[in-house]
């Protein structure tokens, strides 16, 4: 033990050493790691873009990261944890610019964000933006704050440390949220977006509100927008602006506290309006900041689902009277790329939605198949087709029942079935909201319809009581108009609706369109209204297709405030041929010759052709002695007939007869001689104002304008190889040229403020010396200067700059602008060059990458395959490093991809970091190549039906030193349900005449994740077979009804249902007084996840069944398996002698008789004892035993010896066996 002790205190006192001595030495390295690092780290910084918000507003929390050194810094990370009550919005909107393998965590309602594998180049920055919400409930006079410091930021350059920032919730601000109702809709049809200002937990009111939205892409303001508010206060009218087909929303409401605030104290308002899309998608709308009396309050988002549906339905217009008719329109879609969609149906039961509501009359049908149902309340259509990625519509008109409620009602199809490439498809629903309503009517037309521009139309309103009963008061409603129509030249007079009836034309103000306004009308029973208003178009009115809308008002019928209908008219502004005009080849020197390009566009929306098109051009008003050398190039100019002619000594031209299709256009030209005498200058050339004969209308344009330059020089520049990537060299070339035919040009000056167009763009030296002749210099860096060059008569230069892009440059296209030219021509005159410029294009998203499903439509569990496609936009340069991921499991949890990893486009695609994400890494594209590979993908089987979209991250590469980037690519992908299989069976599947079997039907749906309704099926049994008289009827599915009448030959079943991942059975007893082989075949299963097709089983029923064909019916044949005609039974024992082994009765088998030499027709044989030992020949076969092979039985025990030894070694052990037969063992 004391060896030990010691042993182990010489170990413990050595390691110590070592210890110390490897500290002291990692310690000194330690240190000098860190006085490295202190002056090599990336800088770290968070700000929240709101730093102080209402409760439930939205903030924009960005990281921004820095590389001040000179070194890339790869692998940067961080992680940040929120503290508690602060998550990532819904929509998050997150974002990052940090290098293309950049991997950003930001989940929605997450409560982190991470970044990993970012990259930065020397010098460069980058961003990460997130919107995050707070649950907090801050009080009055308690705000909350969230301290929110992450955690460090790490690369190959170090530990950066961490970042933090405050985000304080404050009552004072109030909360400002948005919402989408419904928010998942069809394509075309309407949301509605409700901004709500919630002030309820502060007891002050808010001075003033102010907030605008732009809506993503894609998204507009409904055609019937029916923007509200109820913020504001009426002594400060609320400014609210939410054009139909706009794309912008914005809200101002003033006030004055604490007598009139926009908001009252513990109170909330809000503003609503319509909004569309006309395309499936994903739209996350996020707001401007809330400006509550002129702070920031935070900003609001929601999201707005359009899925890709293969149904949808539409009331085209409603709202509808009682006893009134509106039409309703199907639009069918078939999503599948390649195959059509046939034996298309749905039905709609109308009654469910309204009682009483009818099919009247079908309008149109492009669909194919038929649709039945006129008169009733169901709508079916069936036999449809449509062609790969198609649409078509179906229009029918429907009659509302007098006694209808008002309200709205939600009306729903069933789903959609067809057949796509041999396999069943089911769709979902469609549904949109009818609207009853006693409210009035509000029709409007225009008379005329079309005019041109500074013309007169008269717009007329009729308003109908759509009320048999009641009278209408307090009508109100208001029409905006387009911004060309200014005044209108007659307004309605007074009690034009009804007694007390005001009309009130607002005409256009700042940012304010003209608008009409009615209130006070009064309509009686079932009356009407109708008044005008005629108004003018400005003469600038640009051609086009214009709505006027009566917005939704309010009217009150039965004592009760409603909602009017809102109503629309366009008017067609039709446009006039626009001419313009061009000097093609200024500058021009004095006494030189230059080319004047006349252009007629006229526009494809016109509604007929333009003739008679004239004007004149006096081109000695633009510069004394300008002569046109005619005739004109084409001749005829403009159309047959068309001439352009000169007079006053051929410097006014005068074009006649011209004429122009819409969509047409036409180009003309003449050649013009400058005066010798010119002066150096630049001279402006107006046209006459064109005229034409549109429409039988004559319709007048605008003159043409353009300039011609009269110079001793021309200047130009340009960027040589756009488009670039940043960190690129570029050329930046200058040309100058002396165009005069009889003097030199000296003392030419210029700039270029280079920086002005790009923040670090540089010239890079050496500059060009002498670029422009003897004494000619140009020098600087972000400012360019030249000086002292000479051109002789008719020479040129052409000098080059290589420029330097910033490696921190976006994308985008930036102009360089020079400083004017000037220069002395002939040694006495100044002569001048306008500023030249120059566009200097960056783009570095030159990789297109693109997905595709093969089959964009499969059932859950099954699979497909995902093509992706890489091109190299850039004609000129490879890429390398090609790398971007797809995360499967994102867009459907549990799908994943196999057959991975494999080599395509120079680079591999793997697993990464498992199956649910394919990675793609370390791509090579040539200069414009486009590559392409397959990766096999499986759904999971549990997967609900649904449309799901799936979208890449962001492709990146590398051009040498240059990231580049590409746009992820997205596809959908629709789940469509997995019917039940169905299966039949008899038990047993062979009877007697007249005998039960129970035939059991087995619906089998464990491997699908939804449950099937609606299940139906029919079993016509083949003539003979029969429910039997106690049919035992037994079911495990759920609901629905099942028909199975004693002594019918039909099974129906009906609207069962099956749950999910379940199976269920129908046992039914059947039977049949005749024989015969039953095959027995259903119909098609349908449920509600499609056609399961049909179930099929065989019954044999025997009558004198003779298995063994011998003439002997089974049931009296003592052998029935093998043929014995005579029946022959030596034993009289009931078994034939073909089939019983023992002959004579002797219980002994035949064939042991004749192998031991006995009789086996002999019963008394089996008493014998031919070896003579004592034991019978019976008992010789029992024992197993030789009959002629005498045995021994020494115990006396009746049993012979070998028999005792054989069961005494069954019961003891091998070892003991010896010592109860053996002797002398010891």
């Amino acid at each position: 033990m004391m060896n030990s002790i010691n042993l182990a205190h010489y170990s413990l006192t050595k390691s110590s050493r070592i210890r110390s001595g490897a500290f002291r030495v990692a310690l000194f390295f330690v240190s000098l790691l860190i006085s490295q690092s202190a002056f090599a780290q990336l800088t770290f910084d968070k700000t929240f873009a709101s730093d102080i918000i209402g409760p439930g507003s939205v903030s924009t929390l960005t990281f921004d990261i820095t590389n001040p050194t000179a070194t890339a810094a790869d692998d940067i990370a961080f992680i940040d944890s929120f503290p508690s009550g602060l998550t990532i919005a819904s929509p998050g909107n997150a974002s990052n610019d940090c290098g293309p393998a950049a991997i950003l965590y930001a989940t929605d309602r997450a409560t982190s964000v991470s970044l990993n594998a970012g990259r930065l180049a020397p010098g460069a920055s980058c961003r990460v933006f997130v919107d995050v919400v707070s649950s907090a409930a801050p009080t009055v006079g308690l705000p909350v704050t969230h301290m929110n410091v992450s955690g460090d930021l790490t690369s190959t350059l170090g530990n950066s440390g961490t970042a933090s920032d405050d985000l304080i919730v404050d009552v004072t601000r109030a909360g400002f949220s948005m919402n989408f109702s419904p928010s998942t809709i069809s394509a075309g049809q309407t949301s509605r977006l409700t901004f709500t200002i919630d002030n309820t937990a502060n007891p002050s009111g808010l001075a003033s509100l102010s907030f605008s939205n732009s809506l993503p892409s894609g998204m507009v303001i409904a055609p019937l927008a029916n923007a509200v508010t109820d913020c504001g206060i009426n002594v400060y009218p609320v400014t609210l602006t939410a054009n139909s087909g706009s794309s912008s929303i914005s809200m101002f409401a003033n006030g004055f506290n604490p007598s009139f605030p926009a908001l009252e104290d513990e109170s909330s308002c809000t503003v609503g309006v319509n909004v569309t899309v006309a395309s499936a998608g994903t739209y996350n709308n996020v707001s401007g900041d809330l400006l509550v009396g002129g702070l920031n309050s935070g900003k609001a988002s929601a999201t707005l689902n359009v899925p890709r549906e293969a149904i949808s339905k539409s009331f085209l217009d409603d709202p509808v009277a009682p006893g009134g008719s509106v039409v309703l329109e199907y639009t069918l879609t078939n999503l599948n790329r390649n195959s059509s969609a046939t034996a298309v149906a749905f039905s709609d039961d109308l009654g469910a939605a309204l009682a009483g509501l009818t099919y009247s009359s079908l309008l149109s049908n492009d669909c194919g198949g038929s649709v039945g149902g006129v008169g009733t309340a169901n709508l079916i259509f069936s036999g449809g087709t449509i062609a790969p990625q198609s649409s078509c519509t179906i229009r029918a008109n429907l009659n509302l029942p007098a006694n209808a409620p008002k309200g709205t009602y939600t009306s729903s199809t069933s789903r959609v079935t067809a057949t796509v490439d041999g396999s069943p498809f089911i769709g979902y629903i469609g549904t949109d909201r009818l609207v009853v309503s006693t409210a009035p009517i509000i029709s409007m037309t225009l008379m005329p319809s079309t005019v041109t521009a500074g013309d007169t139309t008269t717009l007329e309103y009729t308003v109908t009581n759509t009320s048999s009963t009641s009278g209408a008061s307090d009508i109100t409603f208001s029409s905006t108009f387009p911004s060309f129509i200014t005044t209108p030249s007659m307004t309605p007079a007074i009690g034009s609706c009804g007694v007390g009836s005001t009309f009130t034309f607002n005409p256009i103000s700042g940012l304010d369109k003209a608008n009409l306004s009615i209130s006070g009308g009064y309509l009686g029973t079932a009356g009407s209204c109708t008044f005008s208003l005629a108004i003018v178009t400005s003469n600038d009115a640009p051609p086009g297709i214009y709505p006027v809308v009566a917005e939704a008002g309010t009217a009150t019928v039965d004592r009760q405030s409603q909602s009017i209908n809102t109503a629309s008219v366009s008017i067609v502004v039709t446009p006039m041929p626009e001419l313009s005009k061009d000097f093609t080849n200024d500058p021009v020197a004095p006494g030189g010759s230059v080319t004047l390009e006349y252009r007629f566009n006229y526009s494809a929306d016109a509604a007929g052709p333009a003739t008679n098109i004239s004007f004149t051009d006096d081109l000695n008003a633009a510069l004394a002695g300008l002569i046109a050398n005619l005739p004109v190039s084409p001749d005829p100019p403009c159309g047959a007939g068309s001439s352009l002619t000169g007079s006053a000594g051929d410097t006014l031209l005068t074009l006649t007869g011209g004429t122009l299709a819409p969509g047409e256009d036409c180009v003309f030209s003449v050649t013009l001689d400058v005066p010798a005498a010119a002066p150096v200058a630049t001279v402006t050339s107006t046209s006459s104002a064109p005229t034409a004969t549109v429409g039988g209308l004559p319709v007048t344009g605008a003159a043409a304008t353009s300039d011609l330059v009269v110079a001793g020089i021309t200047f130009d520049s340009e960027f040589i190889g756009n488009p670039f990537l940043p960190g690129d060299q570029a050329t930046l070339r200058f040309t100058l040229a002396n165009i005069s035919s009889t003097d030199d040009i000296t003392n030419i000056l210029f700039t270029d403020s280079l920086t002005s167009a790009l923040s670090g763009l540089s010239a890079i030296a050496p500059l060009p010396s002498s670029p422009c002749g003897a004494g000619s210099a140009i020098s600087g860096t972000t400012f360019l200067t030249f000086t002292g060059g000479t051109l002789a008569v008719g020479e040129q230069c052409t000098f080059d700059i290589s420029v330097q892009i910033p490696v921190s440059a976006a994308n985008g296209e930036f102009v360089n602008s020079t400083s004017a030219l000037t220069a002395i021509l002939g040694g006495a005159s100044s002569v001048r060059a306008n500023n030249s410029t120059s566009s200097l294009v960056i783009n570095n998203e030159i990789i297109s990458l693109t997905k595709e499903f093969s089959d964009s439509t499969v059932g859950a569990g099954g699979t497909t395959s995902l093509r992706f496609m890489l091109t190299n936009l850039d004609a000129v340069r490879a890429i390398s490093g090609v790398s971007f991921s797809d995360d499967l499991d994102a867009a459907l949890s549990g799908m994943t991809a196999t057959g991975l990893p494999i080599s395509a486009c120079g680079g591999t695609v793997a697993a990464n970091p498992d199956a649910g994400t394919i990675g793609f890494s370390g791509g090579a594209l040539a200069a414009g190549e486009q590559c392409q590979f397959d990766v096999p993908v499986s759904v999971p089987g549990a997967t609900p039906s649904d449309v799901y979209t799936n979208t890449t991250s962001s492709v990146a590469g590398m051009v040498g030193a240059a990231s580049v980037t590409g746009q992820a690519a997205t596809d959908i992908l629709t789940i469509v349900p997995t019917p039940p299989t169905f299966s039949k069976v008899f038990t047993p599947d062979s009877v007697e005449t007249d005998e039960v079997s129970v035939l059991r039907f087995i619906i089998d749906n464990l491997s699908s994740p939804s449950a099937a309704t609606t299940i139906r099926f029919i079993d016509s049994m083949p003539a003979g077979l029969v429910v039997s008289p106690s049919p035992g009827l037994i079911s495990t599915c759920l609901g629905g009804s099942i028909t199975a009448d004693a002594g019918s030959s039909v099974i129906t079943v009906s609207d069962s249902s099956v749950g999910s991942t379940s199976i269920c059975s129908v046992s039914v007893n059947v039977q049949s007084a005749i024989g015969g082989v039953f095959v027995n075949t259903t119909s098609d299963l349908t449920s509600s996840a499609g056609s399961s097709g049909s179930a099929s089983a065989t019954l044999t029923v025997d009558v004198d069944v003779d298995f063994d064909d011998d003439t002997v019916p089974n049931e009296i044949d003592n052998c029935p398996n093998d043929a014995n005609t005579n029946q022959a039974d030596l034993d009289k024992d009931g078994l034939g002698d073909a089939c019983d082994n023992d002959s004579d009765n002797d219980q002994m088998p035949d064939d042991w008789e004749i192998e031991n030499g006995l009789d086996p027709f002999n019963s008394f044989d089996q008493q014998g004892d031919p070896d003579g030992d004592g034991f019978s020949n019976l008992e010789e076969y029992r024992y197993g035993t030789d009959p002629n092979v005498a045995d021994l039985d020494e115990n006396n025990n009746g049993v012979p010896d070998s028999i005792d030894e054989r069961r005494m070694r069954t019961i003891v052990p091998n070892i003991l066996f010896p010592l109860l037969f053996e002797e002398n063992i010891i």
